[in-house]
């Protein structure tokens, strides 16, 4: 038992998991990076706006909470989540910081009018601000002057989401200062609508840069601290909204002494762009629309992130118990996986943590029974790595035959070669369009890698266990979205025999092999196969047509790959008797030792299989010997006990 798998205990503590709510800790090593960011902010000119740029879960919002915390140590002038009882303020340049998410507010029906929310929210958290050491006239004047531009709701609905977002003490400031505001207007225009919102925004625009400037001037003349608006979420909006919120915001990102930082990714703006003005707007457009908002961008240093220390503070958290061996194991599949994104390590973590007490439970009651064959804790991790970073694949090889999946022929078998000849275009393109319908990235090194990284966690004696993997792919389905628990056929299908099913099925896909004579090659090295042994059949399943599987005493032993104008033959070693899973090769090696253009066309994995690549149908007579070496293989594998 793997050291990862003593601790879990039915119904016990150790079974924990990590929430995803960011905590403003710096569990990435990240400091260099916030000192920068929020020594920048603390000094720049002002007004000035900035972009802190990243994918979904590389820790935007951590990063801000990181920041805000570095420029107001103190808390009190953090207005969004301020100390009960707060010290009067001592500093001579103060900054105060504001919060504002607008995701949250957009699940109160406030999508349409985020700005003006905005607005409200900001003037409510200004007149909160230090409320016995000054007046706060300009303050209430601003909050005051929004009220032309509220919807019907107005802020009464702001009230509301304050109080559903935690900020329920500023709901008494919005309804004293609104409340008498409300009776002064109706009786000024008899509640007729605005007409003229231009004027409305230019005065609301005057009273919140007087209001600005009311709370962090010190002494009336000195003009010596500064606002910090932190707008979160973004990216969560749709992507024209989040364009338009970014348009109605620039007539108030240009006023002193304000800084706006918006988390925000160039993918979504670029997306928005389009989606509201048309496909025409391309990257470039998007570009200038995005470097007109914002001054300074700041990408997420997810290169620099230390994920070992990461990985330290959510092993604490979970009290997962890993050797140093296991703990290397579990970057390097994190690596190849989900790489350096935190919400993502945090997911792949919660969904080991839930499987492995569900293994643990049922390890007690299959001891209790004497069976055996639970799988390690890296195990389940690995298949869980390749679960999260890639749904589709997973999918692919849990909902059928895992041998008889392309993917797991592609990267857990042997490989097919790189050659580049006119005549592969057309196989390289399906090979990529494999690639796209399983969600992986082009070229799959990446997933190669990881495949790679999982097979050494299923290695026995005998090479590579198949059996193993394909049961810890399917307890992982508890987990996975879209999967089926309950037992499948193979989704490539049943399999059909014979030279003429053959031709019939492989020419569904690939017109070329209905001319006579298009599969002589082929059916040449099947027809010495099969007339070797009743207990030897060469089938063709129903959507991986060119990919003929060889069985003996129907398990599958190696794949004939039908091209148009070559074929590979390849040999897998793990269900044959021969212990040594090597000894086929070696058995290749010194039966064709003086064809060394054989031999270089011979692609060896880590398990013993091969592959022969680019036999032609010119060298019919090569692909007989190669047909007499397999039925030489084969009777000796029949003839043994």
């Amino acid at each position: 038992m793997s050291s990862g798998d003593k601790k879990a205990k039915n119904g016990s503590d150790d079974t924990r998991g990590v929430i995803d709510t960011p905590l403003g800790e710096d569990w990435l090593s990240i400091q260099p990076y916030v000192e920068g960011l929020s020594g920048f902010i603390g000094g720049c000119q002002t007004p000035m706006t900035i972009a802190v740029q990243g994918d979904w879960g590389t820790g935007k919002t951590n990063m801000m909470l990181l920041a805000e915390r570095q420029l107001a140590p103190h808390g009190h002038f953090r207005l969004s989540d301020p100390p009960k009882n707060a010290p009067e303020a001592t500093e001579e340049a103060p900054v105060y910081t504001i919060r504002f998410n607008t995701w949250q507010y957009s699940q109160f029906e406030m999508q349409g009018r985020l700005v003006g929310s905005l607005l409200e929210n900001i003037g409510a958290h200004l007149l909160l601000a230090e409320p016995g050491k000054k007046g706060a006239e300009k303050r209430k004047e601003f909050l005051n002057a929004l009220l032309p531009i509220a919807s019907t709701a107005g802020l009464s609905v702001l009230q509301t989401g304050l109080g559903f977002v935690g900020l329920g003490a500023l709901s008494g400031v919005v309804q004293e200062v609104s409340a008498e505001a409300r009776v002064a207007l109706a009786k000024r225009n008899g509640g007729a609508p605005v007409e003229d919102v231009a004027a409305v925004l230019v005065d609301v625009k005057a009273k919140f840069a007087a209001a600005v400037k009311e709370l962090v001037t010190a002494d009336g003349d000195a003009d010596t601290g500064r606002l910090v608006v932190f707008i979160d979420d973004l990216d969560r909006l749709e992507p024209r909204k989040a364009v338009e919120l970014m348009e109605s915001l620039k007539l108030f990102l240009d006023v002193p002494h304000c800084v706006f930082v918006l988390a925000i990714d160039f993918s979504v703006v670029q997306q928005g762009v389009i989606d509201k003005y048309g496909s025409r707007m391309g990257r470039a457009k998007a570009r200038s629309f995005f470097d007109k908002i914002i001054q300074v961008p700041f990408q997420m240093p997810v290169g620099a992130y230390r994920l070992e220390v990461f990985l330290d503070e959510l092993i604490k958290e979970t009290r997962l118990v890993l050797s140093d061996d296991e703990r290397s194991s579990f970057l390097g599949l994190i690596q190849y996986s989900v790489g350096s994104n935190p919400r993502s390590i945090k997911r792949l973590i919660n969904t080991f943590m839930l499987l492995r007490g569900i293994s643990t439970i049922g390890r007690q009651q299959s001891d209790e029974r004497g069976a055996t064959g639970q799988s390690t804790a890296l195990q389940l991790f690995a298949i869980l790595c390749l679960q999260t970073a890639y749904p589709d694949a997973y999918l692919e090889l849990v909902s059928g035959d895992v041998e008889e999946s392309s993917i797991f022929q592609r990267f857990f078998v042997a490989s097919e070669g790189n050659s580049t000849e006119a005549d592969e275009v057309q196989n390289s393109a399906d090979a990529e369009k494999l690639l796209v319908e399983a969600g992986i990235e082009a070229g799959g090194k990446r997933f190669g890698q990881l495949a790679s990284e999982i097979m050494s966690q299923f290695k026995n004696r005998d090479g590579f266990d198949v059996g193993a993997f394909e049961s810890v792919l399917r307890q992982a389905i508890t987990t996975s979205s879209g999967a089926d628990s309950t037992p499948s056929t193979s989704r490539r299908g049943p399999k059909v025999y014979g030279a003429d099913a053959r031709q019939q099925r492989i020419a569904q896909k690939a017109p070329w092999a209905a001319r006579p004579g298009a599969l002589a090659l082929p059916e040449q090295f099947c027809t010495r196969l099969e007339d070797s042994s009743e207990q030897v059949h060469i089938g063709v399943p129903e959507s991986d047509t060119q990919g003929w599987v060889i069985e003996v005493a129907r398990k599958r032993v190696g794949m004939l790959h039908v091209r148009q104008k070559f074929v590979h033959v390849s040999l897998e070693p793990r269900w044959f008797k021969e212990k040594n899973p090597k000894f086929f090769y070696e058995k290749l090696r010194k039966q064709f030792a003086g064809d060394a253009d054989l031999l270089e066309r011979v692609d060896v994995n880590d398990y013993g299989g091969f592959i022969i690549n680019r036999i032609k149908p010119t060298e019919a007579e090569l692909l007989g010997r190669l047909a007499d070496f397999w039925v030489d293989v084969i009777q000796e594998d029949l003839d043994k006990p």
